[in-house]
């Protein structure tokens, strides 16, 4: 794999990348590090405490606008606790942003890129349906110090190598980083061919060092071929002596 495991089993939970996302935030301050704000329950029982609405409830680990719906009061807000009660999944709740548009930093190795993405369908969620995409150039510095920043959080670029960071655009000019995707995250079709080369460039290299690592560990002890040598050896040394025995013995019994 390119990125490490963990970062691609804890990136499937929202609720797990929030909290390095938040820890990021803590640090460096929202102006920095424009984190949306998010409330998470663990399960049914804990949403008795309403948040201020409008909200986006998202159920579990869904992705491409599965398991999100627009609640506006705290009668919506009952129903999806009953829906919730009926999974073992935990929810969590962010504010309604109204939105522009909405922007994905693509991280691929060393190589960053920023598109924005406007939806046509007329949906709430941006992130489905049919979509303009369009790179935004020039690459403004503070994607790439967010990217910078997600890729320290999650161990360096040697265990997130491949990852991308979804962010939205308000109609009030603002933007709110909503959520991270690892390296399952989908390729920008105009840059299709460009990125997977890419890709197959980064996966070459780390099988490359994966085998240099595996001869330098086997340089550092007796190879399997030196063991079988000495093994080898060993039985032919036996074998011999058994030779030997039988012919003396064979000579022995001839003699008499």
């Amino acid at each position: 794999a390119i990125n490490s495991l963990r970062n691609q089993l804890a990136t499937v939970h929202r609720c797990t990348v929030f909290g390095e996302l938040n820890a990021i935030r803590q640090r460096v301050g929202q102006a920095a590090f424009p984190l949306i704000e998010q409330n998470m329950y663990d399960s049914s029982k804990t949403m008795a405490i309403a948040p201020q609405f409008p909200v986006a409830v998202k159920v579990g680990p869904g992705d491409a606008g599965e398991g999100k719906a627009i609640v506006r009061d705290h009668h919506g807000f009952e129903d999806m606790r009953s829906i919730v009660a009926m999974t073992t999944h935990y929810a969590t709740a962010e504010p309604l942003v109204t939105t522009d548009f909405d922007v994905r930093i693509q991280v691929i190795g060393a190589h960053v890129r920023a598109m924005r993405r406007v939806g046509l369908s007329g949906s709430w969620k941006t992130n489905t349906g049919t979509a303009v995409m369009a790179d935004i150039e020039p690459l403004p510095p503070r994607y790439v110090r967010w990217a910078n920043e997600v890729r320290a959080a999650f161990g360096g670029e040697r265990h997130m190598t491949i990852f991308s960071i979804d962010v939205v655009h308000a109609a009030d000019g603002h933007e709110y980083i909503i959520e991270v995707n690892d390296c399952s995250t989908g390729l920008a079709p105009a840059h299709d061919d460009e990125d997977r080369a890419r890709i197959g460039e980064l996966t070459w290299r780390r099988i490359e060092e994966a085998a240099r690592a595996r001869r330098a560990e086997d340089a550092q002890r007796p190879t399997a071929p030196q063991q079988a040598h000495v093994v080898a050896h060993d039985v032919l040394e036996a074998e011999v002596m058994a030779a030997i025995q039988a012919s003396t013995a064979a000579a022995a019994a001839g003699a008499r």
